[in-house]
């Protein structure tokens, strides 16, 4: 329940029904909704409550006045080692929940990823979001060129590991202002993507460390992936077991 609060902020989403159906998301949606009203993680957008009309649904959420990562990116260029730990560091945390209970986010990117009034990186809520069952595969392709993993594209069907090829994407696009694979169509980046991460050459502004966690990330298997918070450093450090 909902306590008036004059110092809290709230956001509203509106999705217009007659789109969304158009478009064949109808279930997509109600799978988002499912999924956040369950999340909550402080590294995830809350969704407070929902709402509908005849013709528009509404998504209560928190209010992160930050802005979004992509935003910071046009104004920066491209971010510094530290800012690039930190904020990547959010994201493991919002995954590390998602993927223990089995959700894959299939759509990692610094447009999806909201800053709070501390500075903290959030997970949006996102239609691509789906929970798949251990052991089993998903098929459907969702997701945005250039973020997307190979696994994915092939259609031979995909489960929350995909989401680590996605953050290696991420943490390359953080400091280096541009995505691995691109090209002058959704097709082309998609083809660059098949390419895999040893056909890239990084670079100079991506240090080797940065750049081994980028390659180690794009792969097809992994075990799990950890973040590791070391007092009193204060240092976030990303662990990836292959």
């Amino acid at each position: 329940q909902l306590k008036s609060n004059i110092k809290h902020f709230f956001a509203m989403r509106v999705l217009r029904k007659k789109q969304i159906l158009s478009r064949g998301q109808g279930e997509r949606v109600l799978k988002e909704r499912s999924i956040l009203m369950e999340a909550h993680c402080p590294f995830i957008v809350r969704l407070y409550k929902t709402f509908r009309d005849a013709e528009q649904l509404f998504f209560l959420t928190e209010a992160c006045l930050g802005g979004d990562l992509s935003h910071l990116m046009k104004d920066r260029g491209h971010l510094d080692d530290c800012s690039t730990r930190f904020y990547t560091a959010c994201v493991v945390e919002a995954l590390t929940f998602l993927h223990q209970r089995r959700v894959a986010y299939r759509d990692i990117r610094p447009g999806n990823v909201v800053l709070d009034e501390r500075g903290y990186a959030k997970l949006i809520g996102s239609r691509c979001m789906k929970k798949v069952e251990m052991g089993k595969k998903t098929w459907t392709f969702c997701g945005s060129p250039g973020h997307v993993a190979p696994e994915v594209i092939v259609n031979k069907g995909h489960g929350v590991c995909a989401d680590l090829w996605s953050l290696g994407v991420f943490v390359y696009e953080l400091l280096s202002g541009g995505l691995p694979f691109n090209g002058s169509d959704p097709l082309k980046i998609l083809t660059a993507t098949l390419h895999g991460i040893d056909q890239i050459e990084f670079p100079k502004i991506i240090s080797n460390d940065a750049s081994d966690l980028v390659k180690r990330l794009c792969r097809y298997k992994y075990i799990y992936i950890a973040c590791v918070f070391i007092p009193p450093l204060r240092e976030e450090s990303l662990v990836v077991v292959s």
